[in-house]
């Protein structure tokens, strides 16, 4: 009986010891080093927005530059067409004797 009411006793005070350890450990100000990790932290998550928002800003350039080109082709493509449709023409049309 006296060994159990040991047990308890002891582990009842180390349940309070962490307990206030816990409580005291929450109502520190913040050392150096986990200034400079909160700092560290901020730092990673902006620089990840910023790769994110170039990431965003290429790829609209690429798809404006695609879309660019595909119009730049699509006009040549047209040009070429009229070209050849005015050279079939040419051909089609008689060709001129010479009046002796």
């Amino acid at each position: 009986m006296r060994a159990t009411r040991r047990i308890y006793r002891t582990v009842l005070l180390a349940v309070i010891a962490i307990g206030l350890i816990s409580v005291t450990g929450a109502c520190r100000k913040k050392g150096p080093l986990e200034r400079l990790g909160g700092k560290a932290d901020r730092a990673v998550d902006e620089a990840g927005q910023a790769v994110k928002d170039a990431a965003d800003k290429t790829k609209e350039a690429a798809e404006d530059a695609a879309d660019k080109t595909k119009e730049a082709a699509q006009d040549a493509a047209d040009k070429v067409e009229e070209v050849v449709d005015d050279a079939a023409k040419k051909l089609d049309e008689p060709t001129p004797t010479p009046s002796d």
